[in-house]
């Protein structure tokens, strides 16, 4: 069951209505936890949070899933990315 809900969705604090289930609810609890960075919720070890255990390290962005394997990826590139903008 899905319910409607206003959430923040960045840090400058704009607002957008979503369609929540608990599950997307914990991860987007969790990705602005985490300073809204996706890549940042898969690497989150507060193990002391009460929301921790519900998470199985995937992160909902808009509709999509997406897997740690696919988070690590994003951040080689990123991090490739960065590197050539210092040489360049």
């Amino acid at each position: 069951m899905a319910i409607k809900h206003a959430i923040r969705i960045n840090e400058k604090g704009d607002i957008q209505e979503e369609s929540l289930t608990p599950r997307t609810a914990i991860l987007r609890f969790c990705y602005e936890c985490m300073g809204f960075n996706y890549y940042e919720v898969g690497k989150c070890t507060s193990n002391l949070c009460p929301l921790y255990p519900f998470r199985n390290r995937t992160v909902t962005k808009g509709t999509k899933i997406i897997t740690q394997k696919t988070l690590d990826t994003l951040a080689k590139a990123r991090e490739q990315r960065q590197e050539s903008k210092k040489k360049g």
